[in-house]
């Protein structure tokens, strides 16, 4: 039996031995480990500004001196009141929590010191288990030797995830009171070691959290009294002291901060720059695409990258001014997308997406009639007719689809020009079945890289922008852009270079454009949408200089639009409501105004290059007679063939083949009638074409004048 005991113990001990060793050579080696500050990726403007950083946490570094002794002392005092003079494990700890573990059945109680805690932030992952706990005790006491106390406090102080997005003590003190340490009291110190324990349920932003935030406050102020750390006048003081929570005016990202208004553009450069390095190590250095992927995202985050992008920080400063003039920054429950692109390069100069979770340049919502440019391309490019053609304006009826113009009002016989000015849907409607609904859809997707439509919009509702999905803000700015560009389609682009540590440069790449029409219908409905701002629904949009754009409104009001450009800036304004709600008040007028505001500024600042700024035109009207049915032979033109319309005076030489005029004649000689000389049941009034109307008078002599012509003869 004896024997048998022996054999287990020793059996044990070496089971004990092989563990041990197990341990060992499975911990980190930290022989060579240097511990680095938090690190972040800088993304500066094309106006070098810093306007974000892209980094696993969002950390600010603070160096022990800038530390307060208070709040070292606060967070000792509940989290490990032996931190100085243990090895980097508090035996006593460990079997406290050891036996309430074994007498519960579950892990409920760490037992961790700071140093403890520190390897796991380092080292390990949450996983719940007594070989990590092994494993983090034995780095732990590592780490003690190869670091001195305050080295680990400043490392743990700075690496401690403490709630509301914030890591490090110096971010969360910005996070809720922006402060910066030096100016905590004790009764925030002690707030902030408190949370320490359950970060999420104890972050004070909210009502419960704030609750329970100083509920903890308290117990560490009663342990800092107990173990001598402050005098019964100093906790006294910090525990009758109301806390007021003050967030910071930081705004976070899902990958970092940014100034505000830039939440969604910043997600947008995060997921570019991955792109870029990533498709940089999968083609130049071979690796699979998911593992150049995860390369590309972890040096984003950790090996302090400069990216310099597109955005104007200057010009997006003028975008948040016209919006917040609009009440459309969300706190009215009016929220709105804002994007401007250099049309000559694709370079996003301008994006707001909302403050909320949805980035409004991205989320899709309902067009409008913003579309009806865009399929008007269609029938131009196609020859099937231009921007002077004429169709009727009337009630029009498309089995069962029946839309009505604003205010039921209908301006008869009217050209595409005039149209597009007073965005009338029975004449669009008319337009877009000329041709085939298949044909116009997928020219519009295809031409212009729309991503989101779907076969539930092959129908006539997509004359008037009723689509299932919508349009991206972004991806409809781009378009529009394409007009004013020759027909040049550019895809956005966010980043203009990507520099390492060092500032060499690791990207730079120049964006390349796609024809997407032809340079002869983009200048005819830029014309034609110039018209629109100088004397038709987008008027709100002027800005001095010649200007193209058109509005949108959808059912209700729940979507208004101004999508335009002027000089080298194109931009789409989108207000609405993320419910799909309709919005009290709410018009497309409001969209054109903060147009108009923004470009005014940015020009007036010198942020618009002056080389591609035209004056406006003056446009004076006339109105003109012209053939319904230009293809039609006529013998004679009547009054069923011809149609008034209104034109702009510069136009008029494009109408010589079909306008007409009324001449009277003389119907014996079927020339100009002569006041004169024609009896006057000679006249008959005509329609005729410029090009058929009589230029000379009847020379004639009728019988009147034949009379005549006899009395005199016999009196001579």
């Amino acid at each position: 039996m004896k024997k048998i005991i022996k054999k287990i113990f020793i059996f044990m001990i070496a089971a004990a031995g092989l563990f041990f060793i197990y341990l060992l050579l499975s911990v980190p080696n930290i022989d060579n480990y240097t511990y680095t500050q938090p690190s972040s990726t800088q993304v500066i403007s094309s106006d070098g500004v810093v306007i974000g950083e892209i980094s696993s946490k969002n950390s600010d570094y603070v160096t022990r001196e800038e530390i307060p002794e208070m709040l070292i002392k606060a967070v000792i005092s509940i989290e490990d009141k032996r931190f100085y003079t243990n090895s980097g494990i508090d035996i006593r700890s460990i079997a406290r929590a050891f036996w309430r573990n074994l007498t519960s059945g579950e892990i409920v109680e760490g037992g961790s010191t700071i140093t403890q805690q520190l390897a796991k932030i380092l080292f390990f992952t949450d996983e719940q288990s007594y070989i990590r706990k092994a494993k983090e005790a034995i780095t732990a006491i590592k780490l003690t030797n190869k670091y001195t106390k305050d080295e680990i406090i400043t490392m743990y102080l700075n690496e401690i995830y403490l709630g509301g997005g914030a890591f490090g003590v110096g971010q969360a003190a910005d996070t809720y009171f922006s402060k910066t340490l030096d100016q905590l009291t004790l009764s925030e110190c002690a707030m902030l070691a408190g949370i320490i324990q359950a970060p999420s349920a104890y972050c004070p932003l909210t009502e419960e959290g704030y609750a329970y935030a100083m509920q903890r406050r308290d117990k560490v102020l009663d342990a800092m009294l107990e173990q001598g750390y402050i005098t019964q006048e100093e906790y006294t003081e910090a525990i009758n002291e109301t806390i007021v929570i003050n967030p910071s005016e930081s705004n976070y990202f899902s990958y970092g901060v940014c100034l505000e208004g830039y939440e969604g553009y910043m997600n947008r450069v995060f997921e570019q720059t991955v792109e870029t390095i990533a498709s940089y190590y999968h083609k130049k250095l071979n690796y699979s695409e998911d593992k150049a992927y995860e390369m590309a995202e972890s040096a984003l985050l950790s090996q302090q990258l400069t990216v310099r992008v597109t955005v104007n920080h200057a010009m997006q400063q003028n975008a948040l001014a016209a919006l917040e003039a609009k009440d459309a920054l969300g706190d009215s429950g009016k929220d709105a997308a804002f994007v401007a692109v250099d049309m000559l390069t694709g370079n996003i100069v301008t994006y707001y997406g909302s403050t909320s979770f949805v980035d409004t340049v991205q989320n899709p919502r309902q067009p409008g009639s913003t579309i009806k440019p865009l399929y008007f391309a269609y029938l131009i490019e196609n020859g099937i007719c231009n921007t002077n053609s004429i169709v009727n304006d009337e009630k029009v009826d498309i089995n069962g689809y029946s839309p009505n113009n604003f205010g039921n009002e209908y301006m008869g016989y009217v050209t595409m020009r005039e149209t597009i000015v007073h965005s009338l849907n029975s004449a669009s409607l008319r337009f877009f079945m000329q041709a085939g609904t298949d044909e116009i859809v997928n020219f519009v997707r295809d031409s212009f890289h729309f991503t989101t439509f779907t076969q539930e919009d092959y129908n006539a509702a997509f004359a008037l922008g009723g689509l299932y999905q919508g349009i991206k803000p972004i991806e409809l700015v781009m378009a529009y852009a394409c007009i004013g560009n020759e027909g040049q389609l550019y895809e956005a682009r966010y980043i203009v270079s990507i520099s390492d540590s060092e500032g060499k440069i690791i990207f730079a790449e120049d964006n390349t454009a796609y024809k997407a029409i032809s340079s002869d219908t983009a200048n005819q409905l830029k014309n034609c949408m110039e018209s629109t701002v100088l004397r038709g629904t987008a008027t709100a949009a002027d800005c001095g200089y010649a200007t193209y754009g058109k509005t949108g409104t959808t059912d209700k009001e729940k979507d208004v639009w101004f999508v335009g450009a002027t000089g080298n800036i194109a931009c789409a304004i989108w207000m609405g409501n993320l419910d799909y709600e309709s919005v009290d008040g709410l018009s497309s007028y409001q969209c054109s105004s903060a147009y108009g505001e923004y470009m005014t500024e940015c020009i007036n600042e010198g942020l618009i290059d002056t080389t591609y700024l035209e004056s406006k035109r003056q446009e004076e009207l006339t109105q003109i007679y012209v053939l319904k049915d230009e293809d039609k032979s006529y013998e004679t033109i009547t009054e069923d063939d011809i149609a008034q319309i209104v034109i702009p005076d510069f136009e008029r030489e494009n109408f010589a083949s079909v306008e007409v005029v009324y001449a009277d004649i003389d119907k014996e000689t079927n020339l100009l009638f002569s006041e004169y000389r024609c009896p006057e049941e000679n006249r008959q009034t005509c329609i005729f074409t410029l090009d058929t109307v009589p230029t000379a008078y009847c020379n004639k002599k009728h019988a009147a004048e034949e009379i005549l012509d006899w009395f005199e003869n016999l009196f001579q």
